[in-house]
């Protein structure tokens, strides 16, 4: 407050008054959007929906960025049933799916045929590998992780959870 007195009273700044502000203008009856806005996910899908499994992908990865989990895997199931060669959303749908807490074995499979097209895909490999852990099969995520391992040795992740589950109950304190 001192610096403050110390500079008005010096003269280095002034005392303006408060601006009052100014009526609002009425509003346009429509007004332009600008060129850089995206027109929100929910609006693509609702009134025509995605134009292709590009299209699905990106409009479900705005969906789970918004927390829409329902919404984003009713896209990407529609996409994968329309393009079933498409990759981007049978992808997005595991990873989607395998986030789920228990077993199932259609998200097993979709693991599987996506692994088989690409085996190298070491974070498709290591989401099944957490998924088996979170279904209860130890045995399949260890196999699962040594792959992870075997084509990235420094997946730190990987390391973790293999030392945790070849240590068994023990070691966690079960």
């Amino acid at each position: 407050m001192r610096a403050v007195h110390a500079l008005l009273w010096g003269g280095l700044i002034e005392d303006a008054p408060i601006p009052r502000p100014a009526a609002a203008p009425a509003p346009s009856p429509r007004a332009p959007e600008p060129a850089w806005a995206a027109p929100e996910p929910e609006a693509e899908t609702e009134s025509e929906g995605p134009r292709g499994p590009e299209e699905a992908e990106k409009v479900a990865r705005g969906f789970l960025d918004r927390g829409h989990r329902e919404r984003a895997v009713t896209i990407l199931r529609e996409a994968v049933a329309e393009h079933p060669a498409a990759r981007g959303p049978r992808r997005l749908l595991a990873l989607t799916l395998g986030r789920e807490a228990g077993f199932q074995k259609d998200v097993e499979r979709l693991f599987v045929e996506l692994l088989e097209g690409e085996p190298s895909d070491t974070e498709l490999r290591y989401a099944l590998a957490s998924y088996y852990r979170k279904g209860g099969l130890a045995g399949r995520a260890i196999i699962q992780l040594r792959l992870v391992l075997s084509a990235d040795s420094g997946h730190a992740a990987a390391w973790r959870d293999l030392g945790e589950l070849e240590a068994g109950p023990t070691r966690r304190g079960r």
